[in-house]
């Protein structure tokens, strides 16, 4: 049981943020890796 609870703690957050960092890079393709933030 404690095995599949330290899956869970260390997959799903890995999941969620590649997912996440993949979001962001799919909808904005147009930027540039060097740009500062444009306020």
């Amino acid at each position: 049981m404690t095995g599949l609870w330290l899956y869970a703690y260390v997959v799903l957050p890995v999941v969620v943020i590649a997912m996440g960092y993949a979001a962001m890079r799919l909808t904005e393709p147009k930027h540039p890796p060097h740009a500062g933030p444009a306020e």
